[in-house]
């Protein structure tokens, strides 16, 4: 069985995981119907985190951002969409696979901050790179393996310090704040959903897997032989709750969407999904179920304009418009729904 890697490169290489050049999703009409604009009355945040970094965040790369919580410093990318003045904004994370790094992964996906339909403040951090072989803290690349309400995961820190400074603007739509990721970032996307059902309207992951599911978390190291190379994940996540509903999208490859080292498997995320499917419906999940059969790489079918106006579409704390009208056109040939 072929192992594929977690990153998403710019070229595809014999070990190296990424958009091909052969391939090229047509991007469908950008959704206008949820957009934010300065005639919109956006309510207050139901939520307010500290800015310890202590000043607003620039656009561009902004190098050492001070952590609240004295956790640190890190780089994040933030782009502000140009729009006029009054003009709300909405707020998207986007979290890249394991082993890359921002620049090829907006470069890949063609991403940039909102135009003036869905006038979106894009912010992509970089990963620490962190291990999961670290006996002390593991992580697959991000801060994704650990997370229970209280500790100091360094992803939830980095969400509430950037929405904290953010909080300097007027105008941010408090209620239209986004997060999607790739394979580790998907692994993130998840667990921030799971951490911050009170702050993200609505999530995508592209290949990931949930580790609040005992099913899930009994799919890592199947064979058993990475405990010989001290593989041992042991993930711990805070688990949803089904009062807490929630909109996700959720992308997978087939029997090929796997991901290991040394040759060996450490977790299959088509296998993941298949368990996921449950997970959602126990935990009052709408849920976007995009399949594919091309392996542990993005939906071939969907660009990022299908990801955003999916996204787009649904706002904190107000039904999603899928429940009544059903998939929008276009993703309902790539995407089933699944109701909870």
């Amino acid at each position: 069985m072929p192992i594929r890697c977690l990153g998403l490169m710019l070229v595809v290489m014999a070990t190296a995981c990424g958009l091909p050049n052969d391939v090229e999703s047509v991007d469908p009409p950008m959704n206008t119907s949820a957009s934010s604009d300065a005639g919109v009355v956006t309510p207050e945040p139901p939520f307010r985190f500290a800015c310890d970094h202590g000043q607003a965040l620039q656009d561009g790369l902004n190098r050492n951002m001070t952590l609240n919580g004295g956790l640190g410093t890190r780089n994040v990318t933030v782009e502000f969409p140009r729009v006029d003045r009054g003009t709300k904004m909405p707020i998207i994370f986007g979290w890249h696979g394991m082993g890359d790094n921002v620049g090829n992964f907006k470069r890949a996906l063609n991403l940039g901050a909102g135009s003036d339909e869905f006038p979106f403040i894009l912010v992509l951090p970089e990963s620490t790179n962190m291990n999961f072989l670290d006996p002390d803290r593991p992580g697959v690349d991000w801060d994704n393996l650990d997370s229970v309400t209280g500790d100091n995961n360094k992803e939830v820190a980095l969400v509430e310090s950037v929405i904290g400074c953010l909080m300097n603007y007027d105008d941010i739509a408090w209620d239209q704040i986004y997060s999607f990721g790739f394979s580790a970032g998907a692994l993130a996307t998840n667990m921030l959903h799971s951490r911050l059902p009170h702050v993200f309207a609505a999530t995508a992951a592209l290949s990931g897997a949930w580790f609040n599911d005992p099913d899930q978390i009994d799919l890592l190291d199947p064979s058993g032989r990475g405990a010989n190379l001290g593989i041992e994940p042991d993930p711990v996540w805070d688990p949803l709750f089904p009062e807490d509903r929630g909109v996700v999208l959720l992308t997978h490859g087939g029997s090929q969407d796997n991901y290991g080292v040394m040759g060996i498997e450490v977790i299959n995320f088509e296998s993941a999904h298949t368990a996921t499917i449950d997970h959602m419906a126990e935990n009052n999940r709408l849920l976007v179920d995009c399949a594919h059969t091309t392996g542990h790489r993005p939906h071939p079918q969907l660009s990022k304009q299908h990801y955003f106006n999916f996204l787009s579409a649904h706002r904190l704390g107000q039904p999603s418009p899928y429940l009544t009208d059903g998939l929008p056109s276009e993703l309902s040939g790539p995407c089933v729904l699944r109701l909870p």
